[in-house]
């Protein structure tokens, strides 16, 4: 996947993305706009402690603590449409006798708790679940929770995010650049670098972060901001909109780059290749998955989920 190359000459904004802009009053609502624009132009805005997401060259003067000290670790980033005996939940991370998926991690749980206070974790053998909530943006009335799925012995981790609207709903977030079989998050294109296991966690977690923000911006103004990647074709037919950057990863608009082939070639050919490669339609997360998060139940044995 491209990277967000800072020399490259940054896409002009549209007139149909001038009409979105909402007034300065909303401050919410402005703030996402101003980000997303960003985004677009290839401007990776800065994450602040709790998941808060401010643009770049913003001087806030709300209490939003430290800028997280990994966010730039993830300035690479661009979304892509497909990837990436259980115990007592603690409030910290807890020191750990045995050689899993924590050994991996166990000082970087220390700073993870500080970037995204009241993480939980729960410790497994062979695998670590954690779930901490992102404020996303700063005065919103919502948060985001994500919850992580660390398996040591594939060497891979999961993740869902949820909106929690109240104190009892919650929300999956997708469809929108999550896998097929099991909705989990894609918020990076896998192959380019961005993040592997055993980086740091607080970096997936900005990533994730930037990832909810994305899909707030494309709730409020229906267009995904910033570089994306989609693997196949027949997603252009499901979820670009025209003014969208391209999903073949390029800095340029669906209109202007695939747009014209994609219609020619009409969505049916498509369609039944992308069934024959990847058969399963579903992105719903598990429902033990959505246990643990509406309800706080003890996350399933973390090699019972699916790590294909």
């Amino acid at each position: 996947m491209p990277k967000l190359v800072s020399q490259r000459k940054p896409p002009e904004i549209p007139k149909s993305d001038l009409a979105l802009k909402p007034s300065q009053t909303e401050s919410v609502e402005g703030a996402v706009w101003v980000i997303g624009c960003d985004l677009n132009r290839g401007i990776y805005p800065r994450v602040h402690v709790g998941g808060a997401v401010t643009p770049s060259d913003s001087v806030s003067h709300l209490p939003l603590g430290e800028e997280n000290h990994d966010a730039y670790r993830a300035s690479s980033a661009a979304t892509s449409s497909e990837g990436s005996q259980s115990s007592g939940a603690t409030g910290s991370a807890a020191p750990l006798e045995r050689a899993s998926a924590q050994a991996v991690y166990v000082d970087g749980l220390t700073d993870v708790h500080a970037a995204y206070p009241g993480l939980r974790a729960w410790h497994q053998d062979g695998g670590l679940w954690l779930m901490t909530d992102s404020a996303v943006i700063p005065g919103l009335k919502k948060a985001a929770t994500f919850l992580l799925a660390i398996n040591e012995v594939e060497k891979r981790v999961k993740g869902w995010g949820f909106w929690r609207e109240n104190s009892i709903g919650i929300r999956w977030i997708g469809p929108r650049h999550t896998n097929f079989g099991d909705g989990s998050i894609c918020a990076f294109e896998p192959t380019d670098g961005t993040w592997g296991f055993g980086d740091s966690l607080v970096a997936l977690l900005d990533l994730y972060s930037v990832w909810a923000f994305r899909h707030l911006h494309l709730e409020i103004f229906n267009r995904w901001p910033g570089l994306q990647f989609i693997h196949h074709r027949f997603e252009h037919h499901l979820e670009l909109h025209i003014d969208e950057l391209c999903g073949c990863g390029t800095d340029r608009r669906y209109r202007d780059c695939c747009y014209e082939q994609d219609r020619a070639e009409g969505p049916l050919t498509p369609a039944i290749d992308f069934l024959c490669k990847v058969g399963d339609w579903n992105r719903q997360p598990p429902r033990t998955v959505v246990g643990t998060v509406r309800d706080g139940e003890v996350p399933p044995n973390i090699h019972s989920i699916s790590w294909r």
